[in-house]
């Protein structure tokens, strides 16, 4: 259960967010969560973003045995790729 101050998942059970995806040979369904975590960029699916390796963490998802705060434990940022 989450309190409140508690990080939201960007990937939760069915009941949070917005597109409803099935994992293949799975029978649990997932939705992926569209809010931001401290360090992403852009909110996810953003046109002229992608998903990359949190640069606090470096992917693990922890910092000193903590869930990271920058990537809320998923050791991964959405992030703005080319340039102009």
């Amino acid at each position: 259960m989450l309190t409140r101050g508690t990080p939201v998942p960007r990937i939760c059970p069915e009941g949070r967010g917005t597109a409803s995806v099935m994992a293949q040979d799975e029978d649990v369904v997932v939705e992926v969560v569209d809010e931001m975590a401290p360090g992403d960029e852009a909110r996810p699916g953003t046109p002229g973003t992608g998903e990359d390796v949190c640069p606090e963490c470096n992917s693990s998802g922890e910092v000193d045995g903590e869930p990271c705060a920058n990537c809320e434990g998923t050791g991964r940022i959405v992030s703005g790729i080319g340039g102009a």
